[in-house]
């Protein structure tokens, strides 16, 4: 008995030996296990972190590059290009902290690809915008490609961040079973031995610490994360909501759990707001990580809605099965703003540049590459997209001007300045030639050598053009005032002579021999004569008697003279319109244009057979047309074309055809004054000029006429004797001695009684003297010392009543404005001739002085 009981003693004790032998070896598991659970939860932080830098140092990477596209600021790339070796390194510290799980390491490498890919993408951009293809990147940018490489490695990261929390979950639980084999082992080797049971209990304390270290590590971890979480079990129903899921949606956690996700996690899309499905639904259909749909806006409790990124993923037991769902989501109201920022920042870039008509341009002097915008294509003639090839940098520039272009360059590059310069372009597509004005500069590297050229061009042609057509009008103006002030003195020689020769004339009537001699002096005065009228007529200073005419019956008229002056083998065609409006004009300064313009086309055509065609027709100018010349403004004209298809001009001709006395005749051929006149003429007439003419092509003159109203009226000349004075008092002045004496003594003649001055100081003392000895003075306007016009005010200051008249060869418009104002009564041209002044005087007199 004693040795069964011995025996069953050993066997006993054996068996508890053993038993206590497999409790404590299964304690000391299940405490490992415990031991591990707590290192996981930092294992876990970890990782996420490294997620967190991942995407993070790629959305830097993805604002730097959209900074440099932006900007064009080179700094941007440095931080770009910084972004692939951190992206490296956390890369291989993720695939190190995921090792211990095979399902995290397949996620880690799909992840590495996912980043290789968008980086390639960014990569790819700039290169697209370095290169200048703005149509490409607008393409990429449409297909939103890389928004959604983005949103996939968004949602890859919250995917393997979710797997992770899912993983510690698992770790926990079986940290939870740990606890309970402990507890168990602790019940059922405590029978055995007190000193087990104490063991148990010792561990069991250590475990429970553990436990609730890790659930505390859990609860910190998911309350820190910057993002939304919520985790829900296997039925959708809420389980969990951290701070910022609870800010977001407008539920506290105690408000939130239990409730279903839909109640609480409401999503709409943001086109349509029809309601997305619900993420957990479609999660533990698929059992798969579900990314949320773009354009998706959350509506919180109090019914603002904004939109949210990022993604759903399965919460796995130990066995595998799914037992809910983590949600992880953000605000993306700041991220939208950006995006749409940004787009609109570069639509307002794109269309400055086009309403500016601004090319762009920018040149990579190290890749030898170079980017244009569409305008600049525009601008040089070649077709949008063509790649820019190293014969198009010099945008076309003529050889004369590529010199001054290459200097300019050289001497910005040298002096680090911007480059500033016009310069003419023959157009690709065209051949014409155009001025462009291009500024640009020059970008340095740490070295100092330039590595890009960029800047504007912008074409400039209209803008020199009307620049060149006010110089000339200036220059032609300042001509004409001295033209003018030339002929009057002259005039005045003329006067003298003429008015001898009249004399000369009537006293060698006996002398039959020498009158041929005064007729052939007769005659040279009258040349001179229709010199000065010319100039003064190119000076804008010619009396005119304007007056509503039909343009076609002068033009006409002009024709028929010209016809008779042509030789027979030119031919003339005229042409006119019906019903013609009328215009204001004088026909003999008409016919005076068609003579000038005929004569010009006849030596133009030479010897050979020639046409000329005229055509007056109505015409409407609009804003383009009226660009043309400075004179011209919109609206309705009767137009003269004068054509002829004669040599032609050459440019350098045509810009100084109505400059008086440039000829390319012989000297002999005539004086350079016949076009002058002409424009003279036509801007007396407030009326416009301009000239088309090539090489070979002939000559085309249009000339526009303001539409006036009224009716033509045609006055004809009517024959009268001479008009005699009736022996009125005269002060006659004039700073023209012979002239002095040669007016008197043929207005004595004429039945006048004159005293004339040379001297403004005689003249005032004399009228001083006796006022009323006078009954009409008549003063040049240019005189020694005071002026006519001073005159004028003396003696009206002394006698307001009587008349005084102002006699001028030339004369502005303020000229006769000022005297008007002092109570000048007239403001008379200076006659050719004695004769004709005291034809003029009778005239006036009449008028202002009755007859007794």
């Amino acid at each position: 008995m004693r040795e069964r009981f011995l025996e069953r003693t050993l066997l006993i004790g054996i068996i508890a030996i053993v038993a206590i032998t497999i409790a404590g070896w299964i304690t000391l598991n299940r405490i490992e296990v415990l031991r591990e659970s707590a290192g996981w939860v930092d294992h876990t932080e970890r990782v996420r972190l490294s997620l967190e830098h991942i995407l993070s140092t790629l959305k830097d990477g993805e604002a730097s590059a959209r900074g440099y596209i932006i900007s064009r600021d080179p700094s941007f790339l440095a931080r770009y290009d910084a972004v692939e070796p951190e992206l490296a390194a956390e890369l291989k510290r993720v695939a190190t902290l995921t090792a211990d799980n095979p399902q995290q390491t397949a996620q880690a490498e799909l992840l590495g690809r996912l980043i290789r890919e968008r980086m390639r993408y960014l990569e790819e951009g700039v290169q697209l915008f370095k290169e200048g293809n703005q149509g490409e990147i607008n393409r990429r940018m449409a297909s939103g490609e890389g928004i959604r490489l983005m949103t996939a490695v968004g949602t890859h990261i919250a995917a393997m961040q979710n797997t992770e929390i899912a993983l510690l979950q698992r770790r926990m639980s079986r940290a939870d079973e740990a606890h309970r084999t402990v507890l168990i082992s602790a019940a059922t080797t405590g029978l055995v031995a007190v000193g087990l049971v104490v063991l148990l209990l010792v561990v069991q304390r250590r475990s429970a610490a553990e436990v609730l270290r890790s659930e505390e590590w859990l609860a910190t971890t998911l309350t820190s994360i910057g993002d939304g979480v919520i985790a829900t079990d296997h039925t959708g129903a809420i389980r969990f909501v951290n701070p910022v899921a609870a800010q977001l949606t407008g539920w506290s956690q105690a408000e939130a759990r239990g409730k279903p996700l839909d109640s609480v996690f409401r999503i709409i899309q943001e086109t349509t707001r029809i309601p997305v499905e619900s993420p957990v639904s479609r999660v533990l259909r698929e059992g798969v990580v579900v990314g949320l749909a773009n354009h998706t806006l959350l509506i919180r409790r109090d019914g603002v809605a904004f939109p949210i990124e990022d993604s759903g993923a399965p919460i796995r037991n130990a066995h595998g099965g799914l037992s809910g769902v983590v949600l992880v989501f953000k605000d993306a109201s700041e991220a939208r703003a950006s995006a749409r920022a940004l787009e609109e920042s570069e639509e307002r870039l794109r269309l400055i540049l086009e309403g500016a008509h601004l090319g762009a341009w920018d040149v990579d002097l190290v890749k030898g590459k170079a980017v244009w915008n569409d305008q600049l294509y525009q601008l040089t003639g070649h077709p949008r997209g063509t790649p820019v090839t190293e014969a198009m940098y010099k945008l076309g520039t003529t050889p004369e001007d590529q010199p001054l272009v290459d200097e300019g360059m050289e001497q910005a590059r040298r002096d680090r300045t911007p480059f500033q310069l016009e310069h003419r372009i023959v157009r690709a597509h065209d051949g014409a030639v155009r001025w462009l004005a291009t500024r640009g500069h020059f970008r340095y590297d740490e070295d100092g050598m330039p590595v890009r050229f960029m800047g504007v061009t912008r074409d400039v042609t209209e803008a020199r053009q009307l620049a060149q057509r006010v110089r000339q009008a200036q220059k032609l103006d300042a001509l004409g005032t001295l033209a003018g002030g030339i002929a009057h003195d002259f005039n005045n020689i003329l006067s003298i002579l003429r008015g001898n020769l009249t004399v000369l004339g009537s006293e060698l009537a006996a002398e039959p021999g020498l009158n041929p001699v005064v007729t052939e002096m007769n005659q040279a005065c009258d040349r001179a004569a229709a010199l000065v009228r010319q100039i003064l007529t190119f000076g804008s200073a010619h009396e005119q008697e304007r007056q509503p005419i039909q343009l076609e019956d002068a033009v006409a008229e002009g024709l028929r003279l010209l016809r008779a002056t042509l030789s027979a083998n030119i031919q003339i065609h005229g042409r006119y319109g019906a019903q013609l409006p009328h215009v204001l004009a004088d026909s003999n300064q008409i016919q005076q244009v068609i003579a000038n313009l005929g004569t010009n086309s006849a030596h133009a055509i030479g010897r050979r057979p020639g046409v000329i065609d005229v055509d007056v027709e109505v015409v409407q100018v609009d804003e383009a047309l009226a660009s043309s010349s400075a004179e011209l403004r919109q609206g309705q004209y009767v137009r003269l074309r004068f054509s002829d298809d004669g040599a032609g001009m050459p440019r350098d001709v045509l810009e100084r055809v109505f400059e008086p006395f440039f000829t390319t005749k012989a000297q002999s051929s005539g004086t350079g004054l016949g076009l002058s006149v002409v424009r003279g003429i036509v801007k007396n007439h407030n009326a416009a000029i301009t000239v088309y003419s090539e090489p070979g092509q002939g000559t085309s003159f249009h000339l526009y006429f303001p539409i006036a109203a009224g009716t033509a009226t045609r006055a004809g000349p009517t024959a009268t004797a001479p008009r005699r004075g009736r022996g009125q008092r005269i002060l006659f002045l004039d700073d023209e001695e012979p002239l002095v004496l040669l007016a008197k003594r043929l207005l004595d003649k004429m039945g006048y009684r004159v005293t004339a001055f040379s001297d403004s100081t005689r003249a005032l003392a004399a009228f001083r003297a006796g006022p009323q000895d006078f009954d009409l003075v008549l003063t040049d306007l240019s005189m020694p010392g005071a002026s006519g016009i001073d005159v004028a005010k003396e003696i009206l200051a002394i006698r307001s009543d009587i008349p005084v008249l102002l006699a001028t060869g030339y004369v502005r418009p303020e000229d006769v404005e000022l005297a008007r104002s002092v109570g000048i009564r007239e403001v008379m041209w200076k006659p050719q001739t004695v004769a004709e002044m005291g034809e003029v005087l009778g005239q006036l007199l009449d008028r202002i002085v009755p007859a007794a």
